[in-house]
């Protein structure tokens, strides 16, 4: 459904991830038969959605400009609908005039008119084409067939000049070419030994988030590790107790592991008294319209 949305209305490749989520907000209002006949929409908020509000994807449509102060100016300005809102009410729309997305809800459609489909692509290519062969004459494979035949040459958009080496090799193997004839197995000239590729040198930095994490050090990175050079021999007997203590302290993993423990619980209603006490939430009736969470 996507791809049929971006070639109906000859959207550009870069608004690929508007398709989808188009695509995504048109099958959650659709009633598929796996769910007797109601959309997912209707399933979960208990309600059919209404489909007044759809139009065509990627036709032109007009917003308005409050904004505007001066009299002489349009109040509207052309856009191109690129889907529907998920956290406001209003139209994802994209601006002609200033290439970029907004949301808006007051827009008049025009839903038989696209004007990417009369807008000409000039974007680069995803994978440019690099032009590095040299201008050289190539011998074609069946030069044993036509020995007289001319060279054939590529065409080249650069100046390329030649070694020295290879104007020799050239103009030798063009001499053998119009004397004799190529043996079936005999090749033009033999191709270079790839080059050995060069390890990166720089050494890796770590991220600026992570600076404010405690990660542990692998061992092939640390040169000096603490445990090579800290000794509890000098340490009186209570503080190694509590040392031991401090490391014998494991923390649960899970909820279930939590509640099992007693501290874990006392923890848990302190910090519940204190946010009733300072009042952070109130506790109401659920709407019966609403669904609870959890």
């Amino acid at each position: 459904m996507a791809r049929s949305l971006r070639f109906q209305a000859a959207i550009p490749l870069k608004f690929w991830g508007e398709c989808v989520r188009t695509t995504v907000y048109l099958i959650s209002r659709i009633p598929p038969r796996v769910l007797h006949n109601k959309s997912p929409f209707e399933m979960l908020y208990l309600h059919p959605p209404s489909p007044s509000h759809l139009r065509v994807f990627g036709c032109l449509c007009y917003a308005s400009s409050p904004n505007e102060h001066d009299k002489f100016a349009p109040r509207a300005f052309p856009t191109v609908l690129l889907g529907y809102s998920s956290t406001q009410k209003g139209y994802k729309l994209y601006s002609l005039y200033t290439k970029s997305l907004f949301v808006s809800i007051h827009v008049v459609f025009q839903e038989h008119l696209f004007p990417f489909k009369h807008m000409k692509d000039v974007g680069t290519p995803i994978f440019p084409i690099l032009d590095l062969l040299p201008t050289a004459k190539i011998y074609t494979q069946d030069a044993s067939l036509h020995p007289s035949a001319p060279c054939q040459e590529l065409p080249h958009a650069t100046d390329y000049a030649p070694s020295e080496e290879y104007q020799h090799s050239a103009t030798s193997t063009s001499t053998e070419f119009t004397a004799t004839t190529l043996e079936p197995h005999d090749q033009p000239s033999e191709t270079p030994p790839p080059q050995e590729l060069r390890r990166c040198t720089r050494e890796g930095k770590q991220p600026a988030w992570m600076q404010d994490y405690v990660i542990p050090i692998k061992p092939k990175s640390c040169s000096y590790p603490m445990a090579s050079y800290v000794s509890y021999a000098a340490i009186k007997l209570p503080y190694k107790q509590a040392l031991s203590a401090y490391t014998a302290i494991k923390e649960p993993q899970t909820f279930k592991e939590a509640a099992l423990d007693p501290k874990w619980i006392e923890a848990m209603q302190l910090k519940i008294a204190s946010l009733e006490a300072n009042h952070t939430w109130s506790v109401v009736d659920l709407p019966p319209e609403e669904i609870p969470i959890g």
